[in-house]
This record gives structure tokens, C-alpha cells and sequence, in this order.
């Protein structure tokens, strides 16, 4: 794409998160429907939030790379296929976009029961109308930001998506090099433009329900139609602005509180909302505070919000849509007029309103207009010649003003040239998409695989072939689309045929062709084809390296592209020198400390843990720990995540006395920030808890687990996958101590639990059979003792194999158990089918043999 490259299961252009890695044995807090923690690669350990039908997990993934990502489940309960249909097409939306204030995705699946995921880079921000307060911005601060949300909409409007859920929590805001940014996320209710069968039949709601969020849901969303277009997302941005100014909603939560649902959505539809102006003084004694959060004074604020900049987010919100802007590209056009000091188009249409303005932006040039008429009607002869001088002065200013608006003039027509030519593109993918007979009102559907056909045998044919560089974006356009729905053999085709497109409009090196050798690399990685994959990845970075002779941001992203694939094909040694050069271009592009900076440490240590030189990966480990430190500047959950790297690291290398205090000040610092049961807290109570008990300090150990255990319980009422494991963790060093009789009842809930919560035969459960087990024979019960045993060797055999040292350890304390029952011909016969008459396949101790889940 011309815009970048497409949105990828590995690192992308772009920067990227760092990529923490946990320690090996913690569970995760929170609870995903499936019973697990753990989800492919992906470890889940906090729920960042909840919409209508999905939950959010911040989740660390271990390979083939490690990183901090977002992960987005299914809740339990919404398991209709219609629900789970609607769900696939999320993450199908979201897979079409590639746009910088978006955010990417980059993978999705099932889980092990069916369950939709998918996964998104990971944003380190807050609410826009949370950080814009936080860092006090001013009115123009938040028009630019807020421009950048309206170019992210309209993205997506031209991949024939619609939001329909626009709102500051799903708005994030945070500093990148030094500048305020935005990143969208969540397309959870995305609409499919037109009729397109693929997406429009799982994203329609039903007729009569509304689906959004009431304080930013449009009038058409809340009369419950399948009619919505892009201007529903033009008045939730326009709620968002009249939000970002005033700092209130425009129905506050006093509005809604006492009213009927149905009388909620009555509202949205009919009652318009105060103005902006009116809206900031019914705050009251708040408003110094308002205007202070805006860096300004109180007067400064009501006079701008009396006027124009009012007029803004009231047009963006009439109720009547075809009175709103039309795009969020006129919007953010608009409020740049805003601040330019350009006519508004939400301005009134006066002859007096436009001459205002003009005299606004030309104040000098009216004044000696002005001037110059009132020494002519004075009739004063002595002036004549003085006017007469100014008149040529005024000639000269006003030619160079000519000038000047000509080249302001030549400015605009671009962008207008710009904006026809994604018109151009979106109106013909519009059309693929979906054919109407206006007589007849009624629509014909397609596939999205035979509305892309369509388009590009409508292209094949000649359409646009005197405008190569909007066919070479359009091919890309709908190779994104094909990708994104999941079609990656389609898209790959369709993304070869844009490299071939432009590499005939451009010839030699270009930034348009190295980014579609990217993307080529992209769709042949998702195909399993990662061996075809790295030389276009290759082709890429050599390319990018030429045409930007030396340090660049594109440039470490493709040595980070690369050095990924080479990861994934099991040549770390060969990754491991680019993820270097990336570090070292990034430390050299961003002076200081730099979250990109920071990422690319932590792969480099990620990678040498890898080779197995976790000496060399601890000092990169505490130089992204020291880096965050300073960037956060005290309690900060990035610097309590590196805090843990670090440990996790130490751990590794046996050096658990050196890990304690990390993982107790990790601890101490989530205490601090959450302030109340949280799964991070009770995490991090079962981190310092185990690392106790790895050094022997079993009986500290024990009042850590049991409130990791008690706090889980708090937070996760009933059964709970969580609420299992910390008993089994508080079970075990009770059996660690010698208190077998005590430990038993609490192996037992923890197995009973599981059995409950997980699928049949799930790891874990296996574990808490074992567990259950080996503290029943301790304790000499043998008869409850032998079924458990046989359980878990069934599933050793299965999953392991008969020969596997596992397996052999299961049968011999089955052997045992069996001749503490007098079975002793049945023991035998044990032995003899698993060999266990050779020493070797003995377990020397209890302890190094027991098959227990660790904490």
C-alpha cells in the first residue's frame, strides 16, 4: 500500500512494544471463557476492558517472538453463531486497516473450545479526554490531535468499514517522540459499507435494536436501523470534540440516569443537546478548572466557544445526517479552517460572516483600503499625491498577495487532486461492492471475493488507465481487503500484481515498492511460506537502505522484519546481528530515551535468551528497565512489567537470591498503583511467593500464596481457572512443609474446580490429577490413590509417549501403589511394560519427580 504496509502477524513497519517476558511458572490473573490462561502463544495477564460482546486481556506473547500485546476474547455466554459471526468479522475489519493512528493487528484465531481471538499491537495510552486533561493541552493542541482521529476514520471509510462505536476509551492517547498521538481501536460493531454479504449479514443488527454506546450513539443508531452510513461516525466525532472542549458529554450521566432505555434512545433521536457555550458554564464553579485543563483563562474559553469554534461539533451532531459533514475528512477540514482563521463550512452562509473573516486573515491590507477611501472623500487635494503613493505600495502588497494566494491556491488544488483520487478509489471498490437499482430500491449483495474480482477485471479492462498511480493504489487497496478477510493465497496474487504495477510506474527504488515487497512477504509468512518470505523481507530492507542512505525509521523496521522471519525459521544466530543494527540505528535516530529504543533492547535480550545467553540478555534487560524508569519517572505498570523481565532473567541463571527483591518491589509497586484486589497484585504476590519457595523459604512462601489465593477468590466469584490454580499453589507448599493432611482438601477443590472449568483432558487438570494423587499416596491411600494414577498415565502415554522419562515416572509410583495394595503381580506387570527393572528409568526422589504445577 502506498500508505504502508499491511497489518501482519509479526512486526510491521512502525515501532514497536517492547517484548517483556514473563517468568515461566506465574498463571496469569484474569479469566478468559475458555478456562485458560494461556492462549496459543499468548499468556493473558490483565484485563484492560470490556465491550458488548468481547473482553480486552493485555497478554505477553512468548513466540515466535515476545512481546506485550492486546487480546481480544469472546465473553463467555455469547456464544450464538450469530455473535460468534459477528465477532469473525470484527477481527476481519480490523484486519484491513494499516493506517498510523490505527492500531494493527497481528494475529487471530480459536481457542481450544472455538472461542474467536484475535490479537492487536499493544497501546500504552490513555482515554483522549483523559490524557488531553492529564497534560493540560490547549484548544489548538486538541483540534490537531482530534484532526488525527477524523484521517484515521476516514481511513477506514475508504476501506469500506464504518466504526460505529467512537468514543475517548476507545481513543488512546500517548506521547511519541515528544508529540501528542492518537491510536483507534476497537472496530467491535464495524458496519461494512454497502451490502457486502461477507461482513453485512454478520455486522447488521437486528431491526429496532440499537448497538453503541449511548452517550455517543447517533440518532440512526438509536432508531435502530440497518441504514447507517459514515456519517453515524462523523456525529460520534462530533460528540467526542464537543467533549474534548467542553469537557462534559453533550446528555451527561444526570440525563440518562432516571429515563427508560427506550426513553434514552428517544432522546438521542429528538432532543437536541446544549450548546457547547451553554454546556461549559452549567459546570459552574468547575469552570476555572475547565480552563485551566485547556491552558487558558476562563474568559478566553467562553469567548471562543460562544462563537465559531461551536459551530463545529453542532453541525458534526444535527440529527438530520444529510445536514452533517458529509466525511471525516470535511471535518477535520474544518476545523483546520478553524484554525487557519478560514470561513467554517458550519458557518452561516452571510456575505458578512465571509467578509469578517477576509478582513480577519488581511487586516492590514483592509485597513489601508480603508484608509485610502476615507482620504478620497475628503476631498483634501494636499493627500492626492500621497495616495497616489500608497496606491502603487497597495498595487505591489496586493500583487505579492496574488502571489501568494496562488500558491495557496496551487496547495489546495492538490489536496483537492488528492482527495479525488481516493474518491476515485473508494467510489470504484464502492460500486464492486455493491450494485443498486434506485427504481426499485433494492440492492444486489456479493461476496467480498467477487466484488474484488469484479474491481479488478474492471481495472484489467481499461478503467483508469490513465491514471497508473491510482490503479496501483487501488490493487493494493483491495489486496488489503482480501487479506484482511482472511484470504491470504487471494491476497497474495493481488498484492503481486500491485508490485508489479509499481514497479513498472516506478522504476528503480522506490518507497511504494519496497513497502509492497513487504507486504508481499507478509501474505507468504501467514501462508506458512517463511522460507519464500525472507528474501522479499530482504529485498525490502536493502531497498529502504538505498533510498534513504543511512539511519531511518523504516530502515530499522525492516532489520527488525527480517531478523523476526529469521526467528521464526530457527536461525536466531543469523537474527541476531540485524535485531542489533536495529537497536543501534534506533539509539542513533532517537537521542535518548525512547520507547522504540527500548523495544529493540528487549528483543536483542529476547533473542540471546534464545541462544541460550541469558548473561548477555540480563544487562539489555535492566538498560530497558533503567530506560523506563526514567521515561515514567516513578510507579508506572511498563516499569513494573521490566522489573520483572529483569527478574525473570536472574531467575534463569540461578541467581533466585538477586530475583526476591525484584519481584517484591514489582509487587509493592502494583500495590501501590491499583490500590485493591487486582490480578496483577495477586500475580505478582504468587511471583514472589514461588521464587520463596525456590529458595527453600517455603514457610514465607505459604502467607503469599494464600493471599494470592484469597484475593482471587475475591475477584473471581464461583469457579474460576484462577481460583484452581492458587489453590493448587497454596496445596503444594503445604506438602512442601510436611502438612500433607491439610494440602489434600485443597488439592481436591483445586482438581474438582478444573474439572468443572476446563475441557476434558486440559494440562492442567492432568496436573491436579497428578498432584492429587501423589499427596494421596503420601499420606498411604493407596485405593483413593491408584485410579489417579491411572488416569495421569493414560494421559502421559497419550501426549508424551509409552518410552518418555514422564511416563515411566507415572507408572513406577503406580507400581508402588499397586504393591502397598498387595497387587503385586499387577505391579510387576507395570514394571516389565515400562522397563522400569533398569535403574535409570527410576525416580531418585520425590521431590525431583513430582508432578506438580508450580505457581
Amino acid at each position: 500500500m502506498a500508505s504502508g504496509d499491511i497489518p501482519t502477524q509479526h512486526p510491521a513497519d512502525g515501532p514497536r512494544k517492547p517484548q517483556p517476558t514473563l517468568p515461566p511458572t506465574p498463571p496469569a490473573p484474569s479469566a478468559p471463557a475458555t478456562g485458560t490462561t494461556q492462549i496459543g502463544p499468548y499468556h493473558l495477564t490483565e484485563i484492560l476492558g470490556e465491550g458488548g460482546m468481547g473482553t480486552f486481556y493485555r497478554a505477553e506473547q512468548t513466540s515466535p517472538i515476545k512481546r506485550t500485546v492486546a487480546l481480544k476474547l469472546i465473553k463467555l455466554g455469547y456464544g450464538s453463531r450469530e455473535v460468534i459471526a459477528r465477532f469473525e468479522a470484527e477481527r476481519q475489519a480490523l484486519a484491513r486497516l494499516d493506517h498510523p493512528n490505527i492500531a494493527k493487528v497481528l494475529d487471530a484465531g480459536t481457542t481450544e473450545n472455538g472461542q474467536p481471538f484475535f490479537v492487536m499491537e499493544y497501546v500504552p495510552g490513555q482515554p483522549m479526554t483523559d490524557f488531553c486533561d492529564e497534560h493540560k493541552l490547549t484548544i489548538r493542541q486538541r483540534l490537531d490531535l482530534f484532526t488525527q482521529v477524523c484521517d484515521a476514520i476516514a481511513h477506514a471509510h475508504g476501506k469500506a468499514l464504518i466504526h460505529r462505536d467512537i468514543k475517548p476509551s476507545n481513543v488512546l492517547a500517548y506521547m511519541a517522540d515528544g508529540k501528542a498521538t492518537v491510536k483507534v481501536i476497537d472496530f467491535g460493531i464495524a458496519k461494512a459499507l454497502g451490502n457486502d454479504e461477507q461482513l453485512s449479514v454478520t455486522l447488521a443488527t437486528a431491526q429496532g435494536i440499537a448497538i453503541g454506546t449511548p452517550y455517543y450513539m447517533s440518532p440512526e443508531q438509536a432508531a435502530g436501523t440497518l441504514d447507517i452510513d459514515t456519517r453515524t461516525d462523523v456525529y460520534s466525532l462530533g460528540v467526542l470534540l464537543y467533549e474534548l472542549l467542553t469537557g462534559r458529554k453533550p446528555f451527561t450521566e444526570e440525563d440518562f440516569a432516571s429515563a427508560a432505555y427506550s426513553e434514552i434512545l428517544r432522546i438521542i433521536r429528538e432532543v437536541e443537546p446544549p450548546k457547547p457555550s451553554v454546556a461549559a458554564m452549567q459546570l459552574g464553579q468547575t469552570m476555572p478548572g475547565l480552563a485551566e485543563d485547556r491552558g487558558t483563562r476562563l474568559g478566553t474559553l467562553t469567548k471562543a466557544l460562544r462563537n465559531e469554534l461551536e459551530w463545529i461539533p453542532l453541525k458534526a451532531m444535527r440529527k438530520d445526517r444529510t445536514s452533517r459533514y458529509a466525511s471525516p475528512l470535511l471535518l477535520a477540514e474544518d476545523v483546520r479552517n478553524y484554525l487557519e482563521g478560514k470561513p467554517l463550512a458550519a458557518g452561516p452562509e452571510s456575505r458578512f460572516y465571509r467578509l469578517s473573516k477576509f478582513t480577519r486573515r488581511n487586516r492590514a491590507a483592509v485597513i489601508t483600503a480603508a484608509v485610502m477611501a476615507l482620504l478620497l472623500t475628503s476631498g483634501v487635494a494636499f493627500y492626492i499625491q500621497s495616495i497616489r503613493t500608497e496606491q502603487r505600495k497597495t498595487a505591489i502588497a496586493l500583487a505579492d498577495a496574488s502571489q501568494q494566494k496562488s500558491e495557496a491556491e496551487k496547495q489546495r488544488d492538490d489536496a483537492r487532486r488528492a482527495t479525488a483520487r481516493a474518491q476515485t478509489i473508494k467510489d470504484l471498490i464502492t460500486t464492486s461492492l455493491v450494485s443498486s437499482d434506485p427504481n426499485k430500491a433494492g440492492k444486489q449483495s456479493m461476496l467480498v471475493t467477487e466484488a474484488m474480482a469484479q474491481a479488478v477485471a474492471r481495472l484489467d479492462a481499461g478503467e483508469l488507465k490513465d491514471q497508473p498511480e491510482d490503479k496501483a493504489e487501488l490493487q493494493d487497496v483491495i489486496a488489503g481487503i482480501q487479506y484482511g478477510n482472511a484470504n491470504s493465497t487471494e491476497g497474495l496474487r493481488l498484492i503481486s500484481l500491485s508490485l508489479e504495477t509499481r514497479q513498472r510506474l516506478f522504476k528503480g527504488d522506490h518507497p511504494a515498492v519496497a513497502s509492497s515487497l513487504n507486504n508481499v512477504a507478509v501474505c507468504l509468512d501467514n501462508l506458512g511460506r517463511r522460507g519464500e518470505a525472507l528474501p522479499k523481507y530482504e529485498a525490502a530492507q536493502e531497498m529502504r537502505q538505498r533510498l534513504f542512505k543511512g539511519d531511518h525509521t523504516s530502515v530499522a523496521n525492516s532489520l527488525n522484519n527480517v531478523a523476526f522471519c529469521l526467528v521464526g525459521l530457527g536461525r536466531s544466530g543469523e537474527a541476531l546481528p540485524k535485531y542489533e543494527a536495529a537497536l543501534e540505528m534506533r539509539q542513533r535516530l532517537f537521542k535518548g530515551d525512547h520507547p522504540a529504543v527500548a523495544q529493540s533492547l528487549n528483543n536483542v535480550a529476547t533473542c540471546l535468551n534464545r541462544l541460550g545467553r541469558s548473561g548477555e540478555a540480563l544487562p539489555k534487560y535492566e538498560a530497558a528497565l533503567e530506560m523506563y524508569q526514567r521515561l515514567f519517572k516513578g510507579d508506572h505498570p511498563d516499569v513494573a512489567l521490566s522489573l520483572n523481565n529483569v527478574a525473570f532473567c536472574l531467575n534463569s541463571l540461578g541467581r533466585s537470591g538477586e530475583a526476591l527483591p525484584k519481584l517484591e518491589a514489582t509487587l509493592s509497586m502494583y500495590q501501590r498503583l491499583f490500590k485493591r484486589d487486582h490480578p496483577e497484585v495477586a500475580l505478582s504476590l504468587n511471583s514472589v511467593a514461588a521464587c520463596l519457595d525456590n529458595l527453600g523459604r517455603s514457610a514465607e512462601a505459604l502467607p503469599k500464596y494464600e493471599a494470592a489465593s484469597e484475593m482471587y477468590q475475591r475477584l473471581f466469584k464461583g469457579d474460576h481457572p484462577d481460583v484452581a490454580r492458587s489453590l493448587n499453589n497454596v496445596a503444594f507448599c503445604l506438602d512442601h512443609l510436611g502438612r500433607s493432611a491439610e494440602a489434600l482438601p485443597k488439592y481436591e477443590a483445586a482438581l474438582e474446580m478444573r474439572r468443572k472449568v476446563l475441557p476434558t483432558g486440559h494440562r492442567d487438570t492432568m496436573d491436579s490429577v497428578g498432584n492429587l494423587a501423589l499427596c494421596q499416596k503420601g499420606l498411604h491411600h493407596a485405593a483413593e490413590a491408584e485410579p489417579l494414577y491411572r488416569e495421569s498415565l493414560a494421559f502421559s502415554e497419550k501426549t508424551l509417549g509409552a518410552t518418555a522419562a514422564g511416563t515411566c515416572r507415572v507408572a513406577f509410583y503406580l507400581g508402588e501403589v499397586l504393591d502397598e495394595l498387595n497387587r503385586h503381580e499387577e505391579a510387576e506387570g507395570i514394571r516389565k511394560k515400562y522397563r522400569l527393572g533398569d535403574p535409570a528409568t527410576r525416580p531418585a526422589t520425590q521431590a525431583t519427580t513430582r508432578p506438580a504445577t508450580r505457581p
